[in-house]
């Protein structure tokens, strides 16, 4: 029994030490978890506080390695020991609470993403629908230094008129020292301060716009009202309340050429039905203006400026598309060069599209891109017309003839004012005055190509690139120089003034100019109509041979200019007169001194173009093969040669007798002689003009010399 009891004893042990095993360990188990938990609440505080940043956390020295010696000196309290159970004193004082740092509150999950900001891949960080980008590249944008305070954790940045104060995990900032909630806080993440972009861009005067995982950050077009309120324009529909009649001219042409194709769809002409937005790379959507609308116009290109920010241009810049619609041909014109990238419109060419353009410069880069009135408008050459709308007086508006209102665009060259980027604007711009306005020097504004530059001009002097060459190729001409000649002429009188001076020309009758008073020479409105450029003053038949005529020269008077009689057949003595044969095939002087030597546009620089001298030098066009396109240009060539070999002979041969025979001055034959070797002599063109009745004229006049003896 006792065996058997001493068995039954050993059970009764067994099952004691078992029970106390278990609550051993249950005990254990509990204090692992306890352990696990705290560790785990412990490192969630630390990652709630400062998303798992060593550095941010207060922990560890910023910039060094995170390891025991980067340690702070002030760490993190730790947490208090239970205190032992013991008897309370009876005069002791209620316990004070524990000096453990409160917990950090948590910062909302954040998720990392790549966006395009203006264009470059950046990473983002996605807080509850907030994007928050690196404040380095938002410094970037907006041409500010940020300043980072390691201590206060403090990111501050400041423009000229405003200063923005974000604190890392804070979801408030100070602008200009007022508080303001953020809809999600600065935080740091791998040494990289991150912060709301859209808050920060838009306090800083900068627009964010948001479309296909991209990002446009830039400095917004100031408004019409804008440009009015700084720069006195008033815009043209001011302008046509009582100017109707010009304002009527002006909107047939200049006024029509550049329309905003949002505003008026009916403005583009492309075709973009079928696979041609996929053939041309864009398609209608695309496109914010349209320049030159009219279909009937002398230019049968419309060029073409896509919306703001798209194909490559920066965010605050529109591109010229590579593709022009022909809208004589009906079809697309594709630069294939170019093709999928734009080309800024504002920093390139819109200065002479648009009126009143404001851009950047070297000096001046904050300033914003604009412009006050989309299109080539009254104050384009009137200059601002505030003053004159208040009070309209012939004193406060610039009413001129001078070549520079149209040389400030028909002209190829460089600004006055540098890019921000070093680079100079197409069109005229100053650093310290900003656009050119009528009146003033347009010399302080812009360089202009010489005529030396092979790339814009032929040897001989004629536009090589049609691109608005048309004032550098009339500057170098007599027409630009005619009243400046005039005026060192002993014999000059008011009258000469009608085809030596664009004052007298376009001033109404009782308002004419004196020698004393004109100031200009034969500029562009001679010969074109101000508000109407593409239409001539006169019919294009009459135009030149308005001032290069005879002016009803007879025997006995000085002979003048005599082209149009001469080319016409109606002045001489003693033969038969008869019109040129270009007179009779209805050809006039633009046909041949205006050669369309590139592009579209005549050249201005009114000499002719040989076949031979085309040859030469590898030009397009000459001014005779127009008018001969199945003939060979050495058959033409040969020909000109001929008569003008023939007709110089004759004049040396008569231009001798007339000198042997001036004994005979006062006799009628010696006379008539001389009136018909003047018309030959005076019209320049050694027969060119009219060979058959050159050398009849000439003949006559050897013939009425030979009969002096």
């Amino acid at each position: 029994m006792k065996i058997k009891g001493k068995h039954l004893n050993t059970k009764k042990e067994e099952k004691t030490m078992t029970r106390k095993s278990i609550i051993l360990t249950a005990c254990l188990l509990f204090a692992a978890v306890c352990a696990l938990a705290l560790v785990n609440v412990y490192e969630a505080d630390a990652k709630a506080s400062f998303g798992g940043n060593c550095f941010a956390s207060g922990c560890h020295k910023a910039g060094v390695a995170p390891t025991k010696d980067s340690v702070q000196a002030a760490k993190p309290a730790q947490p208090a020991a239970p205190a032992k159970s013991s008897t309370p004193a009876k005069s002791s004082a209620p316990a004070k609470p524990s000096a453990t740092k409160p917990a950090a509150a948590q910062l909302p999950a954040a998720k990392t993403a790549t966006l395009k900001i203006n264009d470059k891949a950046e990473k983002v960080l996605m807080v509850n629908g907030t994007t928050l980008v690196p404040v380095a590249k938002i410094s970037e944008i907006a041409k500010v230094s940020p300043v980072w305070d390691g201590t206060k954790k403090t990111i501050t940045i400041k423009s000229a008129s405003t200063t923005i104060v974000l604190t890392v995990g804070k979801d408030t900032a100070v602008v200009n020292g007022q508080e303001i909630k953020l809809e999600a806080a600065a935080r740091e993440t791998a040494g990289v301060s991150y912060a709301p972009l859209r808050f920060i861009a838009e306090k800083l005067g900068l627009k964010v716009d948001f479309a296909n995982n991209s990002i446009k950050v830039y400095k917004p077009i100031p408004t019409p009202q804008e440009a009015l309120i700084s720069n006195n324009y008033v815009g043209s529909e001011t302008c046509g309340t009582c100017h109707p009649d010009a304002y009527k001219e002006w909107n047939n042409n200049h006024g029509n050429f550049a329309k905003d194709v949002s505003k008026d769809p009916s403005a583009l002409k492309g075709n973009f039905e079928g696979n041609y937005p996929k053939a041309i790379g864009f398609g209608k959507n695309d496109i914010q203006y349209a320049l030159n609308t009219q279909e009937d116009g002398l230019l049968h290109g419309q060029e073409l400026v896509g919306k703001r920010g798209t194909f490559g241009v920066p965010a605050d810049d529109y591109p010229v598309m590579w593709s022009t619609w022909n809208m004589k041909d009906k079809e697309w014109e594709t630069e294939v060069e170019a093709w999928g990238e734009g080309t800024p419109w504002l920093s390139t060419c819109a200065g002479c599209h648009v009126t009143n353009i404001q851009v950047p410069t070297a000096g001046k880069p904050d300033t914003p891109k604009g412009f006050f009135e989309l299109g080539i408008a009254c104050e384009n050459c009137h200059g601002p017309g505030k003053e004159h709308a208040s009070n309209p007086t012939k004193d406060n508006i610039i009413v001129s003839s001078n070549a520079a209102n149209c040389g400030q665009c028909h002209t190829r060259g460089a600004s006055a004012a540098k890019r921000p980027d070093g680079k100079t604007y197409g069109y005229p711009y100053s650093e310290e005055k900003g656009n050119y306005e009528a009146g003033m020097d347009l010399a302080e504004f812009y360089t202009h190509v010489s005529l030396d530059d092979v790339k814009s001009f032929w040897p001989t002097g004629h536009a090589r690139n049609s691109h608005h060459v048309q004032y550098p190729e009339w500057l170098a001409t007599d027409h630009s120089k005619a009243l400046e000649d005039l005026k060192t002429n002993d014999h000059a009188t008011d009258e000469c003034l009608g085809c030596h001076s664009a004052d007298y020309i376009t001033a109404k009758e009782g308002n004419k100019p004196t020698l004393q008073t004109a100031q200009e020479g034969l500029s562009c409105q001679a010969c074109h109509d101000s508000h109407n450029p593409t239409q001539f003053r006169t019919a294009k038949e009459e135009l030149c041979g308005s001032c290069h005529n005879a002016e009803g020269a007879t025997v006995g008077s000085a002979v003048h200019h005599p082209q149009k009689e001469l080319n016409e057949g109606l002045i001489g003595v003693g033969v038969e007169l008869k019109p040129s044969v270009m007179a009779e095939a209805g050809v006039n002087c633009i046909d041949c001194h205006m050669p369309k030597t590139t592009g579209p546009d005549p050249s201005h620089n009114m000499h002719i173009v040989t076949p031979k001298v085309a040859q030469e030098y590898g030009m397009p066009n000459d001014s005779c093969m127009g008018c001969h396109p199945g003939a060979k240009p050495e058959y033409i060539q040969a020909r000109l040669d001929k008569w003008q070999s023939d007709v110089k002979a004759e004049l040396e041969a008569v231009g001798a007798l007339i000198e042997a025979k001036a004994s005979f001055k006062d006799n009628q034959a010696y006379k008539e002689a001389k009136f018909n070797y003047d018309i030959v002599l005076q019209d320049g063109s050694t027969g060119a003009h009219n060979y058959e009745l050159a050398m009849d004229l000439l003949k006559a006049a050897k013939e009425r010399l030979n009969s002096l003896k």
